[in-house]
């Protein structure tokens, strides 16, 4: 039974160590006691870098103190805190983490460490900030389409020279967002 209870330790171990999640165990203070290689490839801090540490050192000035507060809450409780978390790496750089933290109880039901698993989805919040962005463009081009289609309809039904003039240069101001906008004849 021993054998089959230490191969069951051993195959644990492996599989924290080879999983491509980042995987960080605390003790109940947050002080961190194993980190996976994944952990030490995104952040890029070396187990020995962050081992002893409190989780602290990849705070990125990003979240205020009620977000804390709530992720301490959360586990304290004995509950599964899950976020997009914004760290930064040893270098300075900015990522964004899709993290759980969950308690690990004793045999009692006492919490006694926390284990947090996440993925970098960095390049994900990256790609929908930029789509966000284009599809704010896209829209704002859709609005100059549909004026420059409205001094079209007003071509078609403005017959006086003057007028026409007036309306041709207030609704190219319009859609060139300008101040002011004059129209000049070459004879």
């Amino acid at each position: 039974m021993i054998d089959q209870s230490e191969q069951t330790l051993k195959i644990l171990s492996m599989a924290l160590r080879e999983i491509g999640d980042n995987v960080m165990i605390t003790d109940r203070q947050g002080v961190i006691e194993y980190v996976n290689p994944a952990f030490e490839t995104t952040t890029g801090y070396l187990s020995h870098e962050a081992l002893g540490h409190t989780p602290k050192i990849l705070r990125s000035g990003q979240h205020d103190v009620f977000y804390y507060k709530r992720l301490w809450g959360t586990i304290l409780s004995g509950r599964v805190f899950r976020a997009l978390t914004i760290n930064r790496k040893k270098n300075g750089e900015i990522y964004y983490a899709d993290q759980t933290i969950s308690p690990i109880h004793d045999e009692k039901g006492e919490i006694t460490h926390f284990i947090s698993v996440w993925k970098d989805v960095t390049q994900h919040i990256m790609i929908e900030k930029k789509l966000e962005n284009l599809n704010e463009e896209l829209i704002f081009e859709k609005k100059k389409l549909e004026q420059v289609l409205n001094i079209e309809e007003g071509l078609h039904n403005t017959i006086d020279l003057h007028k026409l003039i007036d309306f041709v240069v207030e609704k190219t101001c319009g859609v060139l967002e300008a101040d002011k906008c004059s129209m000049m004849f070459v004879d």
